[in-house]
């Protein structure tokens, strides 16, 4: 099987836990977590097999976009 085609089946699989995760943890939508995930740049990195961040557990995935949205939003971005 094709690594790029695993490697996005393997999202398909943890990205919506990682979604219910910051959802509850920042109180929004499970819609707005998703989309929030799909437009950050830890998820472009995700996509990249040679990053090899799809290692970590959801909890620390969840982490990663937790502080990327917090960013966005101190920056109003």
């Amino acid at each position: 099987m094709n690594n790029n085609k695993t490697l996005e089946n393997m999202l398909w699989i943890f990205i919506p836990n990682i979604a219910k995760m910051i959802s509850n943890r920042k109180g929004i939508s499970l819609k707005k977590a998703d989309e929030f995930i799909y437009k950050s740049s830890i998820y472009k990195k995700l996509e990249n097999k040679d990053s090899k961040m799809w290692y970590y557990s959801d909890e620390t995935l969840a982490d990663f976009f937790i502080n990327e949205y917090e960013k966005n939003e101190l920056y109003g971005v």
